[in-house]
């Protein structure tokens, strides 16, 4: 039996309608306050502003302009972040999510375990970044006196499990450079085609 076509023109409608108010009432209000609360039971020192959140399809989220201070001290600001749930793993012990963004013009990508038990508790996150502007990356920019600029990218594994943590990355620099505060030998600038850490 084929369905008819008022049959498929309501219930077109009726999907139609359904995402529009879940996307204008999507309470991005609380969720942002949510998230910012979590984060800081996580950490008291660590300090995390977000000015929206949204949906987006497929199912996720997008945070918009966030900013990540440890103890008043800019650490990271990303222009946007998208949290994309394994739909599965929301009704485990363990939720995983996928996540891009973008962080000072380049792109900040990977996936997240997170645990529900906080005795058991672990937060398992894989990642890898690209394109980043150094030059964009004002907490570098106050470590130095001297100008530096350069591209950035590499992988990074971050691990909380109860006691211990441990943060662990493969970092490449490339067409990095260093502009002297005062000329060495007429050097103005010191060039480094990719640095390894």
């Amino acid at each position: 039996m084929k369905p008819s076509k008022k049959t498929l023109l309501y219930t077109a409608y009726i999907i139609g309608i359904t995402v529009f108010f879940l996307y204008y009432l999507f309470p991005s209000d609380a969720v942002k306050t949510f998230l910012v609360q979590r984060l800081r039971q996580e950490n008291p020192d660590i300090a995390v502003t977000i000015d929206h959140i949204s949906p987006v399809f497929p199912p996720a989220i997008k945070l918009h302009d966030v900013d990540i201070s440890y103890r008043n001290m800019e650490l990271i600001a990303l222009e946007d972040l998208q949290i994309i749930p394994r739909l599965l793993s929301l009704f485990s012990d363990k939720t995983r999510v996928n996540f891009k963004g973008g962080i000072y013009a380049g792109t900040l990508k990977g996936r997240a375990e997170l645990n529900g038990s906080r005795q058991a508790g672990s937060v398992i996150i894989d990642g890898r970044i690209s394109g980043v502007r150094v030059q964009d990356v004002k907490p570098l920019q106050r470590m130095s006196a001297h100008k530096i600029s350069g591209d950035l990218g590499g992988d990074f594994n971050y691990a909380d499990t109860g006691p211990n943590r441990s943060m662990t990355g493969k970092l490449i620099l490339s067409d990095f450079q260093v502009e002297l505060e005062t000329p060495v030998f007429n050097q103005k600038s010191l060039d480094f085609k990719n640095i390894d850490a």
